[in-house]
C-alpha cells in the first residue's frame, strides 16, 4: 500500500491563525487604552484645569496613586481634623505634577486631585457649601472603564494564550497510513495528545454516527494485546481524511460510508435523456400536422 501522510487542512490553519490573532491583538489593544490611551486622554482634557496650558511634550506625569479612593481617604482626614502634612500627601497622593503658588495638582490615570498646601499643610476650603480643596475632577474616562479594558485585557489575553497553544498543535498536526498501521498526532476537539500507532488488522468497524452532522469517522481498533480505543479522523481536521478512510475500506473489506468526489460531480451532471425529456419548443410542429390539419 502506498503510504499516505498529511497534516491538517489549509481552512483549520487559516481559521485558527485568523482567530489567535484577533485575540491576541484586541487583548494588546485593551491593555493599550487601560494603561495608555485613556490615561492620555484624560489628560489632554484635565490640563484644561491649570492657569497655563502647557504644550503637549510638557504634559504633567501621571501617577497611579492618584485615585478617587485616594481622595476619599484625604478627606476624610481633613473632616476629622487631622493636619495632613505635605510629606503625608506625598506618601498618599505622590509628588504634586503641577504647583500653582499654594494649589497642587496631582494627575491620575482617570482624574486629578487639587489641593491647597500652606504651612506644609494640606488645606480643606469651602466656598458657598462647595469643596474648593481638595477636589476630585474626573477625566473622560472614568476608573470603571479603564477597570473593564483591563478586566477584558485579562480575560482575552488568557484566552488569546490558549488559542495559541491550539494554533501550535494545528501546525503540529500529522497523520500517517502505512503498511505498518495508523498514527495520528491530534485528533482535534478536545482529544490531546497523540494515538498509537494502529495496525490496520486491529481495526473492528468504522463509527459513521458523527460522519453527516460533523464530519466524524471513529475507526474503533482492538490490539492484540485486548486494549480497545477508537481513533477518530474528521475532514476539517485532517487533510488526508478521504484517502485514509477509502485506503481503510479497501484494505479491511469495509463499505466505503464516504461519497466520492467523482460520483459528487457525475450527480452534478444531467442525465443523458434529460435533455430529450425537456419540453418541446412552443413553435415545434407536431407529427402529422404539416398541412395545418389534424390528419384526414
Amino acid at each position: 500500500m502506498e503510504p499516505i501522510r498529511s497534516g491538517t487542512t489549509t481552512e483549520r490553519i487559516i481559521r485558527t491563525t485568523i482567530l489567535t490573532g484577533v485575540l491576541i491583538f484586541y487583548s494588546l489593544w485593551s491593555f493599550w487604552d487601560a494603561y495608555r490611551g485613556y490615561p492620555h486622554k484624560n489628560l489632554e482634557g484635565l490640563v484644561q484645569n491649570l492657569a497655563t496650558v502647557p504644550a503637549e511634550q510638557d504634559y504633567p506625569r501621571i501617577d497611579n496613586r492618584v485615585t478617587q479612593a485616594a481622595f476619599e481617604e484625604l478627606v476624610a482626614k481633613l473632616d476629622s481634623g487631622h493636619r495632613v502634612t505635605a510629606s503625608e500627601l506625598t506618601e498618599l497622593l505622590g509628588e504634586p505634577a503641577v504647583r500653582e503658588g499654594d494649589t497642587a495638582f496631582f494627575f491620575g490615570p482617570a482624574g486629578l486631585v487639587k489641593v491647597v498646601i500652606r504651612n506644609d499643610a494640606a488645606r480643606l476650603i469651602m466656598e458657598k457649601n462647595a469643596p474648593v480643596s481638595p477636589l476630585w475632577i474626573g477625566g473622560v474616562k472614568t476608573e470603571g472603564d479603564i477597570f473593564y479594558n483591563q478586566a477584558v485585557g485579562v480575560i482575552v489575553g488568557v484566552i488569546g494564550v490558549l488559542m495559541l497553544l491550539q494554533w501550535i498543535r494545528v501546525l503540529r498536526t500529522r497523520v500517517e497510513l502505512t503498511d505498518a498501521g495508523l498514527e495520528v498526532s491530534s485528533q482535534g476537539g478536545f482529544r490531546f495528545g497523540a494515538t498509537p500507532r494502529v495496525p490496520l488488522e486491529a481495526i473492528t468497524r468504522l463509527g459513521t454516527e458523527d460522519l453527516s452532522r460533523k464530519g466524524w469517522v471513529h475507526l474503533h481498533y482492538r490490539l492484540e494485546d485486548g486494549r480497545e480505543g477508537v481513533v477518530s479522523l474528521n475532514d476539517y481536521v485532517h487533510k488526508a481524511f478521504r484517502p485514509i478512510i477509502t485506503a481503510i475500506c479497501e484494505q479491511r473489506g469495509f463499505e466505503n460510508p464516504l461519497t466520492s468526489e467523482e460520483d459528487e460531480e457525475h450527480d452534478e451532471e444531467p442525465l443523458a435523456g434529460d435533455e430529450a425529456e425537456a419540453d418541446p419548443p412552443a413553435d415545434a410542429v407536431a407529427p402529422g400536422d404539416e398541412t395545418g390539419q389534424a390528419g384526414g
